[in-house]
């Protein structure tokens, strides 16, 4: 994990934030264990607009779409789960500052979560 400047306050709720990141990262660390180059690398970057946490990892096979990944029960690993990116869909929803955006570049998928200063 790379800080590349002194975070010292972080305009969203904390528990809001550690979920989020949690959550992320859970996923990211499974996906990257099962490919076969084991790729996770985590990112905070901090400016005057605000903090980015960027997750990217390497993952096995074919991404599925973007649309899907976020909706409730969506899971490539079977029943009873993918409630992951539907939760942090929810609390962007209920924090307004907060933006997560997903994509796909050099072979890594990428998770941003955006918080704007207030």
């Amino acid at each position: 994990m790379n800080v590349y400047n002194p975070i010292n306050e972080i305009n969203i709720n904390e528990i809001d934030l550690v979920r989020t990141v949690g959550i992320l990262a859970d996923n990211a660390i499974e996906a990257s264990s099962e490919s076969d180059e084991k790729i996770f690398n985590c990112f905070i970057l901090s400016n005057n607009s605000g903090i980015e946490i960027i997750m990217e990892n390497s993952f096995l096979g074919k991404l599925p779409s973007f649309k899907d990944i976020n909706q409730y029960g969506y899971s490539s690993k079977g029943s009873n789960r993918g409630m992951g990116l539907s939760n942090v869909k929810e609390i962007e929803k209920h924090n307004h500052n907060m933006e997560l955006i997903n994509y796909s570049e050099n072979g890594l998928f990428k998770s941003s979560i955006i918080i704007k200063e207030g």
